[in-house]
């Protein structure tokens, strides 16, 4: 199975483009759960994809 996301719809009616890159969003991710007080406050039985 693999999840891919296309926002080209999305970008068509509304115009919208994303604030950050890709690479930049992971890169963001990986600091978030980096740091134990986030890890912490992070609900693992709560959020699910």
């Amino acid at each position: 199975m693999r999840l891919v996301c296309d926002a080209s719809r999305l970008r068509a009616a509304t115009g919208w483009e994303p604030a950050h890159s890709l690479q930049e969003g992971l890169e963001q991710t990986v600091r978030f759960f980096s740091d134990p007080a986030n890890l912490a406050r992070y609900k693992t039985a709560i959020y699910n994809v």
